[in-house]
């Protein structure tokens, strides 16, 4: 019944009070509703670093675009340059 609930209540609490001073164990227990993080040392609920990974993930995809477009135009370039080059021999 609800003396079951109270100490699991009571012994929560005495383990946060506790944490103060040490460390926290949640015992393999699920802490919910977690607020998003703030300051650097606070907490990240599950939805913050998911969203953080995929923020990251579309950054590199973007990063590797531009990196394929570099080394596309690059190419076009050195191209160009070997043309001139051979037009600039048979102009001699």
């Amino acid at each position: 019944g609800h003396n079951g609930h109270d100490n699991e209540i009571l012994s929560i609490i005495k383990e946060l009070q506790e944490a103060v001073v040490t460390n926290f164990d949640a015992k393999s227990r699920k802490i919910r509703r977690l607020a998003l993080p703030v300051d650097d040392a606070d907490a990240a609920n599950k939805q913050y670093v998911q969203q953080s990974i995929q923020d990251l993930k579309d950054r590199l995809n973007e990063i590797e675009r531009k990196i394929a477009a570099l080394q596309n135009n690059v190419q076009v370039m050195l191209k160009e340059l070997e043309k001139m080059i051979r037009e600039m021999h048979r102009a001699k």
